[in-house]
Formats: C-alpha cells, structure tokens, sequence
C-alpha cells in the first residue's frame, strides 16, 4: 500500500507538471499572439501619424522627415535632388462657387494624379498643407525636374475637373515652383533653405500667370521658366529624367 501511494502520488505530481506546462505554453502563445497584434497596431497607427487623412498622401510630418533624409543622402554621396512645390490654382474660388465636398473631391483628384508621377520607389508625393504639395525626387536633376514638372502640369489639366470662376483656365490647373540641390555641391544646404526655394520659383510661377513651371537656379537668386502649361508634354519615360539636358527649356505640345 505504501507504495501503490507513492507511485499513485508521483504520477499526480507528474499530471499537474503537464497541466501547469500545457497552461504555460498557451499563455506563452497568447502573450506572443498579443505582442505581434501590438507591433500590427502601432505600425498602424505610425503610418496613420504620417498619411494626410484627406487624400492619403504623406502628411507634413512624414514629407519633413524624409526630406531631411534625402537632403542628408544627397550630400553624402554627391547626388541631385528635385523638390517641387505645387500649389492649386484658384483653389479658394473653386471651394466659394462648387462647395467644400467638391473642393475635397477635387483635392483627392489631384493627389492621385501626383502620386501617378511619382514613377520611382524613391519619389514621394505629400499634402504640405491646404492645397499646396511637394513631391520630393532623389536623383532627379535639372532636366528630369523639367519633365516631371510638365508631366504634373499634363497629368492634372487631363483631369479636365471644371473651374469656371478661375481667371486663368476654364479647368483646374497648378503651378509649379522646382528647387534642385546639385549633385557636385558641397555646401551643407538646411531643409528649410531647399523649401524657401521652391517656395519662391512657386510665387514666380503664380505671378506669371499660374498654371506654369518655374525652376529655381541653384542659388535661389535667379528664376528660369521651364515649363507653359496650357499645352504641357506629355508624362516621358523614365529614361528622361536621367538626361543631362543641363538648362534646356521644353517647348508646349500643340493641342
């Protein structure tokens, strides 16, 4: 009897081992489950902290960060990039005389049509607030800023989205302001700088006449057109914008 009780006392310790073991592995399971839905929701929700609600492009916060990132890696190694500023034509009166859910529908439109020239991994589109956006092209220099800039003007004036309260065209169109930071430049060059020059060849470009590209001379002191808008060539190819057509100046399609 004293040792069927042993016996029978080892195999209900044995029993228990196995139930607190099987009780462990499922917490274990469950607590890995939890951890990998937590990584799910905040890669969520830091996607959500860097997507503009309206129209799902970068916000400001992400076109922030990565602009200084590719400030950062085209200094390092010595590579052009292109930031184009593009500010909505008239957007106000379009928003007085077709609504604000028009204004939003029109926003969306445009937004997709930027994102459409944005052809490489690298080029990102962002919402930079109201109706102005950026797009932000690494290793894109003068000439392939030329031909993304026409493909922008070409890509929303296809749109055919009617304004007919803008002064400057019967549809929606854009204008277009460009700043390039040169491959061979050494001088260190602030996110901030690169903005305030887009910023200024975009003001260029509106007190000419809107629905145009301006691009800024490197230095920010001079502007060159480089683009009329009203009959803008057609989107090229991606082996245009490796051109180096260093200052030429592209001519409008016929309609």
């Amino acid at each position: 009897g004293w040792y069927a009780g042993r016996i029978y006392g080892v195999l209900a310790a044995c029993y228990l081992l196995i139930v607190l073991l099987s009780e462990n592995a499922r917490h274990y399971d469950r607590l890995v489950q939890n951890g990998a839905d937590l990584r799910i929701a905040n890669d969520s929700l830091l996607e959500m902290s860097m997507q503009d609600g309206l129209t799902g492009l970068a916000n400001r916060r992400a076109f922030d960060t990565y602009l200084t990132e590719q400030i950062a890696i085209a200094q390092r190694h010595r590579r052009p990039l292109t930031l184009a500023a593009v500010d909505v034509d008239h957007f106000k009166a379009y928003n007085d005389r077709y609504g604000h859910q028009a204004g939003d529908d029109c926003l969306k439109a445009i937004a997709a049509a930027l994102k459409s020239c944005c052809q490489r991994p690298g080029d990102l589109a962002a919402r930079y607030g109201g109706e102005e956006f950026s797009l932000i092209l690494p290793d894109t220099d003068r000439a392939g800023a030329a031909h993304i800039a026409a493909a922008v003007l070409n890509t929303i004036a296809n749109l055919r989205i009617p304004h007919a309260s803008s002064a400057t065209a019967p549809h929606i169109s854009v204008s277009v302001g460009a700043a390039i930071l040169a491959g061979e430049s050494s001088a260190p060059l602030a996110p901030a700088q690169l903005i305030a020059q887009a910023d200024r060849a975009l003001y260029c470009a509106k007190e000419n006449g809107r629905n145009q590209s301006v691009l800024s001379d490197g230095e920010g002191v001079g502007f060159t057109p480089i683009c009329s808008a009203l009959n803008a060539p057609a989107a090229p190819d991606s082996s245009a914008r490796a051109a180096s057509m260093q200052g030429q100046a592209l001519q409008p399609q016929a309609s």
